[in-house]
């Protein structure tokens, strides 16, 4: 008596179907994870544009009295409009390439 196994096989169509559902699965988690990453890492983003702006490293010595001095800005506020500003480009430049 011969035995033989049998082999499960899958359509193209399942193939191409599982392929893309696993992608978009891939693809939705990879999303949270940067969104949440985001979200929790604002405030790190607007203390770094806070940092440029107000020009903080530029107060040390030597350089305590730069010319250029007045122009730093030091709301927070503003370090946040910034932040969002440069962000909206870079999603509406990515979005629209």
């Amino acid at each position: 008596m011969c035995r033989t196994k049998k082999v499960l096989s899958m359509s193209p169509e399942a193939t191409f179907w599982l392929f893309q559902l696993t992608a978009a699965a891939c693809l939705a988690l990879w999303m949270i994870v940067a969104v949440a990453n985001n979200v929790q890492g604002f405030q790190a983003s607007v203390g770094a544009v806070g940092v440029t702006m107000s020009m903080t490293l530029l107060k040390e010595a030597p350089l305590d009295k730069p010319p250029f001095h007045n122009r730093a800005v030091n709301s927070v506020a503003a370090h946040r409009v910034a932040l969002i500003g440069v962000l909206v480009r870079w999603l509406v430049r990515l979005l629209f390439r």
